[in-house]
């Protein structure tokens, strides 16, 4: 019987040089394609290309852009509950844990350029 492979890794600075209109049309189908072999696939696949999917996945989200949408966010959300529910257990505290110091990260550069366009009243009345 012939072994079944996942659709090829997302390639981002593909979807990066793409038009704006076309990034998120592009990411859906790759997520889909992603989502298709997830649910046609065995436990033992899911376990077996469970990390690459994982990281793909994590990448996807570092993205600026396309922004993530409704659908784009549905169809990540299946495709991380396929690999956390039929994959191993191991890896969704792995992800959990990149994916807090992924948001501690997003949160604290947005302090920090808030930080940096503060008006200080005491500097305005020095003037």
């Amino acid at each position: 019987m012939k072994e079944r492979t996942p659709p090829d890794p997302l390639d981002l600075n593909q979807v990066v040089s793409l038009p704006q209109e076309r990034q998120s049309i592009f990411v859906l189908q790759w997520l889909r394609d992603c989502e298709s072999f997830l649910a046609a696939s065995t436990r033992e696949e899911v376990s077996r290309h469970q990390q690459t999917f994982r990281q793909a996945f994590i990448n996807l989200l570092s993205l600026p852009t396309p922004p993530l949408g409704h659908l784009l966010r549905q169809c990540l959300g299946r495709c991380l509950s396929a690999i956390f529910e039929r994959g191993d257990k191991k890896l969704l505290f792995e992800t959990v844990v990149t994916l807090v110091e992924k948001t501690g990260l997003v949160k604290t550069d947005k302090d920090a350029k808030q930080k940096q366009y503060f008006h200080s009243p005491t500097l305005s009345q020095s003037f």
